[in-house]
């Protein structure tokens, strides 16, 4: 009965089982870490899209023409946000730092921002210049 109990009883935790665990802790954290910087990265995205089209809204209410007024990048933005990219944007794309995600390479924006950096994004939001 010994060698049978033995057997069957939960080993404890120890070495080897040990730091499994704490890598399993690990993953999990890290796990949510990305999950929040997706989520944010999206709040920024949608954030910078709000704004680019009320100042578009606004330069047509105007009267003016917003032929060169950044309407590439929102081009871009938009389709970044479809998972998908337009065959004409892949240089200035990859200026950006943005990788280039061909438009048969359909998928979420939670696949298109994995695939692009932080910081990359948050350099698309417009900054306030101050007077030099």
């Amino acid at each position: 009965m010994g060698i049978f109990k033995k057997q069957h009883e939960d080993p404890e935790p120890g070495g080897l089982l040990e730091r499994f665990g704490e890598l399993a802790h690990q993953r999990v954290v890290a796990a949510e870490r990305v999950d929040q910087a997706i989520a944010e990265i999206e709040a920024a995205i949608e954030g910078l899209l709000a704004a680019d089209a009320a100042f578009f809204s606004e330069v047509r209410s105007s009267g003016a023409s917003d032929h060169g007024t950044g309407g590439h990048l929102r081009r871009v933005i938009r389709t970044l946000l479809m998972g998908q990219m337009q065959v004409a944007a892949p240089k200035f794309v990859r200026h950006l730092g943005i990788p280039f995600v061909p438009a048969r390479a359909q998928g979420s924006l939670r696949e298109a921002v994995q695939r692009t950096s932080a910081h990359n994004l948050t350099d698309l939001i417009p900054r306030e210049e101050t007077a030099a």
